[in-house]
């Protein structure tokens, strides 16, 4: 690796390539090996998604289907890594057995619906129909005009509530990063940069 290559390089990334030794990180996700890695991922989903307002009207639809699909792929990386006192903290705090990733990505769909709303959009997006889909959940693009022509916003509806998707993206955050924190899976210095920014996203 060329000299000065890792300046633009996160610095987690940097640490982790700096102990490889040989420059390397090996695994099968581009080095990402943390929920916190992943974590920024979905911020930079946010980003992406926010940067492309306004603009072509499909762009929106498709940042906001990629948003929901890593947002809730964010259980499954908890998950693996969580040890087995942090699930059984995890079993405290909802008052329900956590034995599975199955189970773990119920009770958090349950209990946050904007979680349930990323579960129906990623699954549906991946099988292009669910044979079982949750009939109080849907993801629609609604038809906007103004003076300069029209959009389509991508919209969530939950019941009897309607939420843009740019509310869909700080809710969510918001949900990921405050859990991340209180299960002691944010490294310490991102702690309050992330909270920082989740309450910001609000």
């Amino acid at each position: 690796m060329e000299a000065g290559a890792l300046a633009d390089i996160p610095k987690w990334l940097q640490d982790q390539i700096a102990a490889s030794g040989d420059g390397v990180v090996v695994n099968r996700c581009f080095s990402f090996t943390t929920p916190s890695d992943f974590l920024a991922k979905v911020f930079w989903e946010r980003d992406r998604a926010i940067a492309c307002i306004p603009g072509a009207q499909l762009d929106r639809i498709f940042h906001a289907m990629n948003f929901a699909v890593s947002a809730w792929h964010m259980h499954d990386w908890l998950w693996s890594f969580a040890t087995d006192e942090v699930k059984q903290e995890w079993s405290k705090w909802f008052n329900s057995p956590i034995e599975s990733a199955r189970k773990f990505g119920e009770v958090l769909a349950d209990t946050w619906p904007v979680l349930g709303a990323c579960k129906e959009v990623a699954n549906e997006v991946k099988h292009g129909q669910l044979h079982r889909p949750n009939p109080n959940i849907s993801a629609i693009g609604e038809r906007a005009l103004h003076p300069g022509g029209e959009d389509w916003i991508p919209v969530i509806r939950i019941g009897d509530r309607r939420i843009t998707d740019t509310e869909f993206y700080e809710e969510v955050l918001g949900v990921w990063a405050t859990f991340l924190a209180h299960s002691g899976m944010l490294p310490g210095h991102l702690n309050e940069d992330v909270l920082m920014a989740a309450s910001s996203a609000k």
